[in-house]
């Protein structure tokens, strides 16, 4: 394939929520279905926004999707709903859940995107570096980049309560540890 010079940005929403936006950076010019790299946001499970990884926004991330659009590789940056601090709502469940239909509407949407659903990768940091582990993990997307993010949240003694509150249990803390999850179907993972 050759690269793409250019790029299309185009929003789209993939459920009811506010929260459950997406940006999708479509590399032009290039030749068959582009490969998907997923970007999660970080935030602590509690914050965050898609626009880290866009042009301007002063994340250390800033121009990632542009670059790999770019250079033939579809970015779609992920806004998900987050746990609520102060009032418990919104659990790990939820917040994964929403990021799993944030994938399956772009995968339904291949034809249409000029994107190939079977070459998938999830990319996050700290927090949405977690969430992409653990869709690795369950073989949701085909490889994973997760930079500065936990993979046991049972060991955890930062965000303590933040984690005892979406999780409060040592199975919760388990399940949704990618750690405790790799196995013969999981993506292959680099950690940064």
């Amino acid at each position: 394939e050759a690269a793409a010079t250019t790029y299309t940005k185009v929003t789209m929403s993939y459920g009811p929520l506010a929260s459950e936006q997406l940006d999708v950076y479509l590399p032009t010019g290039g030749t068959g279905p582009a490969p998907v790299a997923f970007m999660i946001h970080d935030g602590a499970w509690i914050g965050g926004t898609r626009a880290q990884f866009e042009p301007g926004s002063g994340y250390v991330t800033q121009n990632t999707a542009v670059w790999l659009a770019e250079h033939g590789i579809a970015a779609v940056c992920i806004d998900y709903p987050v746990h609520n601090w102060v009032t418990g709502a919104g659990s790990m469940g939820m917040i994964v859940g929403a990021v799993e239909r944030a994938i399956s509407f772009i995968k339904d949407s291949a034809a249409t995107l000029n994107i190939d659903p079977a070459r998938t990768a999830a990319w996050g940091i700290s927090a949405g570096g977690e969430i992409a582990s653990f869709l690795g993990a369950r073989g949701i997307v085909g490889a994973v980049i997760a930079d500065s993010a936990p993979e046991d949240l049972a060991s955890i003694t930062t965000l303590r309560g933040v984690i005892d509150q979406m999780m409060p249990t040592a199975w919760d803390q388990r399940y949704w540890s990618p750690a405790d999850n790799l196995g013969t179907g999981s993506a292959k993972q680099w950690f940064l």
